[in-house]
């Protein structure tokens, strides 16, 4: 029988190694470690609580997994499940297996993680099942491929459990450059999130297996193995999101009312697989209240029932909403993963979650994602920058409709601290150089995509005025390690800085924009759009409503933007709560309540 894996009582450690000493960097490992834990952590999956999905990114050494992994197999009663994403390499004597750590190198295992030691800690703890997924190879490529001989599943094996490995003993497990995700990890993801047409309610790991398989093929990459003892391979990782809204209109109803509350850490409603809530009595001895079934899945940090009402308290009054649950309208909202994009899609996933809609999340490239709208698998994204993506509205404008722009003049700046008093305009940093006590500049967003090549404004820059922004400036470092620009400004060292404007550096820091009086970075102004599927607005004339109606002024994006920036992925909804706490009404103003569309689903 397939079934999902108790939330309380299973666990996860994702660990991901995508920034190295001696081997080449992973950057899209990063990114495979928060889409699986907010996959894993989510209604339609695991909904493990935040404390029982474990995430080591870049570890600094193999106690630092070990201890995790041990940790979590001696709290898992149900499954535990341990997941590995970097450079696979050989021990040179016996070609043992070993996980690459940010200083392992080739043939020294002491380096990394031994898979042996991993896994003996597996086997030690308490777990009924042990779901191993492995995204590597033996040795590092150029251009962001993992590769190396060898079998992954022969040297991984775990008894009574299930190894789902990357690829075959005769090929790589790639990483290609300019994707957001590593091949094969990207293909689960996708998986979970779209589901598997004409598959079975509960997507199995055999299920999921085949489809992975087939999937990859067809896109002529490495193929997956897995090896599956004592019917692991029944266990599911996730509801089939291809199917729960076809089932949806269909599914019966049983008599209950919301449960009792349960000492627990797992915030989400509990229940094994299907099973309805036990049945709570109206009053002693009278009859129980009718109402909906509760199903395993909803938001984190929320319980779901059917006729749940909650009272939201803010500034300006008192609004009553329903929270978002099974029986709520489905929105798919889909977003690009840039800064704004990403701020938007969360902020509206939590506005509409409030309205008692549930949303949905997808992250796709723009090309994906005007695709999927058109395709009908997405409803709305909120990113959409004109004119610079028009030709994709061009190209799906039968199956498209623009709800116009919520953000007008989104441009790149050249922007410097506010303690520097000798610029007011571009021009009078050309020339700056460390030699003058000047920092050397740095750019962001202004580079082509995935080639590092200066973009047509950037070049326009060094034409116009002189200026060379030579060094990258990474953004992506968590709040407690400062980049280059923070570096800067706590020294108060004179620097110069290319952002797109609004940016979440503008809440964090005064910066001043340059003057271009030459109007060099024009090539760079968009406005960004809201735009969705063909007949959403007739199916969703509310959210329309909302959507079309919705804007968002510069202070409001940044600091929006830096919220996000300084929680951890895990964190992101939470964030959002606390922005909209701090700008009481604006819940209220961006989605006014209204009285809930019907339920249906959202194809």
């Amino acid at each position: 029988m397939t079934l999902l894996p108790h939330a309380t009582h299973s666990r996860a450690v994702l660990i991901g190694t995508s920034r190295y000493t001696h081997l080449t960097d992973l950057p899209a490992v990063a990114n495979n470690l928060r889409a699986l834990a907010t996959a894993l952590r989510g209604p339609a999956s695991w909904q493990l609580a935040d404390e029982h999905c474990t995430v080591i990114a870049d570890p600094g050494d193999w106690t630092e997994v070990l201890h995790a992994v041990r940790k979590a197999a001696e709290e898992a009663t149900d499954t535990l499940l341990v997941y590995f994403a970097g450079h696979g390499l050989l021990e040179e004597t016996r070609g043992d297996l070993f996980l690459g750590l940010p200083h392992s190198q080739q043939g020294r295992s002491y380096t990394g993680v031994p898979y042996s030691a991993l896994r003996d800690v597996m086997l030690a703890g308490r777990p009924q099942r042990h779901v191993v997924i492995l995204d590597c190879c033996f040795s590092g490529r150029a251009l962001g491929t993992m590769s190396g001989p060898g079998m992954i599943a022969d040297h991984a094996e775990i008894e009574g459990s299930y190894l789902l490995a990357a690829s075959p003993e005769s090929s790589f497990a790639l990483a290609p450059v300019g994707e957001t995700y590593t091949a094969f990890t990207g293909e689960l993801l996708r998986l979970l999130d779209e589901g598997v047409p004409d598959g079975p309610e509960l997507l199995d790991l055999d299920t999921v297996y085949t489809a992975l398989r087939a999937a990859l093929r067809a896109k002529g990459r490495p193929l997956p193995q897995k090896r599956d003892r004592n019917t692991a391979g029944r266990l599911a990782l996730s509801r089939n999101a291809a199917r729960a809204e076809a089932d949806h209109d269909t599914a019966p109803l049983a008599a209950t009312t919301a449960p009792t509350a349960r000492p627990t850490s797992n915030a989400a409603a509990e229940g094994e697989g299907d099973k309805p809530a036990a049945v709570e009595p109206a009053s002693a001895g009278g009859p129980a209240a009718p109402a909906k079934k509760i199903w395993q899945r909803g938001t984190r940090g929320q319980r779901y029932a059917a006729g749940l009402v909650a009272l939201s308290l803010i500034a300006g009054g008192i609004t009553w909403y329903k929270n978002a649950g099974p029986d709520g309208p489905v929105v798919t909202l889909g977003y690009v993963n840039r800064d704004e994009g990403k701020a938007v899609a969360y902020l509206w996933q939590e506005l509409l979650a409030r309205r008692g809609y549930q949303p949905r999340l997808q992250a796709k490239t723009p090309g994906q994602l005007f695709a999927g709208q058109a395709n009908g698998h997405i409803d709305i994204q909120a990113n959409a920058r004109m004119p610079s993506e028009s030709a994709y509205l061009q190209r799906y404008a039968s199956k498209l409709e623009d709800l116009g722009a919520w953000f007008e003049g989104t441009s790149l700046k050249v922007a410097v601290p506010s303690y520097v008093d000798d610029a007011e305009t571009i021009s009078d940093i050309k020339g700056k150089s460390a030699f003058d006590g000047w920092n050397s500049y740095y750019y962001s967003f202004a580079r082509q995509p995935d080639s590092g090549e200066p973009s047509s404004c950037e070049e326009e820059l060094t034409k116009e005025y002189g200026v060379e922004f030579q060094e990258p400036l990474s953004l992506d470092y968590p709040e407690h390690q400062p980049n280059e620009l923070g570096v800067a400004y706590r020294a108060k060292t004179p620097t110069a800085v290319l952002l797109r404007s609004p940016h979440w550096e503008y809440a964090k820091y005064e910066l001043t924009d340059l003057a271009d009086p030459k109007d060099v970075l024009a090539c760079s102004r968009a406005d960004i759009h809201m735009v969705a599927r063909k007949d959403f607005a007739k199916k969703r004339p509310q959210v329309a409503k909302w959507m079309k109606n919705f804007r968002l002024d510069t202070t409001q994006l940044s600091s929006l933007e830096y919220e996000i920036h300084k929680a951890d992925e895990e964190h992101t909804r939470q964030a959002v709560r606390t922005w909209l706490t701090d700008h009481p009404g604006t819940a209220e103003k961006l989605a006014p309540p209204a009285a809930p569309e019907k339920t249906g689903t959202s194809t």
